[in-house]
């Protein structure tokens, strides 16, 4: 018995490392090797998602307020709303700096878009649930009637579930991340097991500050935004051209969208993130709705705009739709009625950009 002992753990000893071995030299000529994004520094940066986990991340965290981002929140004057579409879309960095270079003065803005299919309608229950009132809004129109399962377990989740649910995604990204590229994992899929690196999942990172994404990559891809690793990208489907005439100044807006940010004393401007495919954008302007308002329209031309995936603009797309916007609220004299929501100290610190 104590030699079959001994011949088995000598055995072991050399088949582990060999088989090992293999395994990683396997997965290396298997999988297209990808590098994995620096690691996000607490304060600087975030996992909004991670797709071995959840893609929940951020919603929580904005919903909650966690780790301080509820004050970052409450500190900008100008908050974007809305879907990813939102969260590639425009950056707040960009406005924060180009407002505040404008008004020789800080003027904060924060990006609450977030992925897993939500609306706009999350962010305004967030401006709720963090007791915001009086800020200027501006609500992509892509989807803003119904909240999307993550938006909804935020919602319902207790202030212990949020923090376990923030630290359980946080904790299995680091882990996979110190992992990856020195040792293979196994995974099950389609009944079968195969080799894999320990990144795995699609992964989305934010800057903590602004909430504009900073990093995103996909398993079967690798890194997509803000440049595509491959190069790959997609025309905007330019659903305006040249010709605004046909443009509506005000659209119909959703009732439950405009109520919940009523009650918090706050008129959205509406605007509709470019995005390639089929000429689709019309459709997604929104129909008369018999219990509700209208809201000021701010276009963005998607011409010259491209995609990584036909749906999310690119990190070059996202700073020249940003700076249509910038362009657009003042060429039509929107900031003017923007500004009347802010409180009189932001008033005077934006005015004389006009």
């Amino acid at each position: 018995m104590q030699r079959f002992s001994r011949q088995f753990l000598l055995s072991l000893g050399i088949l582990a490392p060999a088989l090992i071995a293999g395994l990683i030299v396997w997965t290396r000529v298997t999988a297209e090797p990808q590098p994995k994004p620096p690691y996000p520094v607490p304060g600087r940066q975030f996992v909004a998602e991670y797709g071995v986990v959840g893609a929940d991340a951020a919603h929580i965290v904005y919903y909650w307020g966690l780790f301080g981002i509820g004050r970052r929140i409450r500190q900008a004057q100008l908050l974007l709303l809305g879907s990813s579409h939102m969260q590639f879309g425009l950056s707040a960095r960009q406005l924060s700096v180009t407002l505040s270079r404008t008004a020789g003065k800080p003027v904060e803005a924060f990006n609450l878009g977030v992925g897993c299919g939500e609306s706009a309608l999350f962010g305004a229950r967030v401006l709720q649930r963090l007791g915001i009132r009086g800020k200027t809004t501006v609500a992509d129109i892509y989807n803003t009637d119904s909240l999307s399962p993550c938006g909804g377990e935020a919602v319902k989740a207790d202030a212990y579930d949020a923090y376990f649910k923030v630290l359980a995604i946080w904790t299995k990204f680091t882990w996979d991340w110190l992992l990856d590229g020195y040792l293979p994992t196994l995974m099950l899929r389609d009944g079968s097991a195969t080799v894999s690196r320990f990144l795995s999942g699609s992964i989305v990172i934010v800057d903590w500050r602004y909430g504009d994404v900073a990093y995103c990559s996909r398993p079967s891809q690798g890194k997509v935004f803000p440049q595509d690793a491959r190069g790959a990208a997609y025309p905007v489907d330019d659903y305006s051209g040249n010709n605004r005439s046909d443009l509506p100044p005000t659209v119909p807006a959703d009732p439950k969208l405009l109520d919940l940010l009523a009650a918090g004393q706050m008129e959205p401007a509406l605007t509709l993130i470019p995005f390639s495919g089929s000429r689709d954008y019309r459709p997604k302007l929104p129909a008369p709705h018999s219990k509700g308002g209208e809201a000021s329209f701010i276009e963005l031309s998607g011409q010259g705009l491209a995609t990584f995936d036909h749906n999310h603009l690119t990190g070059d797309s996202r700073a020249v739709a940003t700076q249509r916007l910038l362009d657009t609220l003042s060429r039509d004299g929107l900031l003017s009625a923007l500004l009347a929501e802010l409180p009189a100290t932001t008033q005077r610190l934006m005015s004389h950009w006009l």
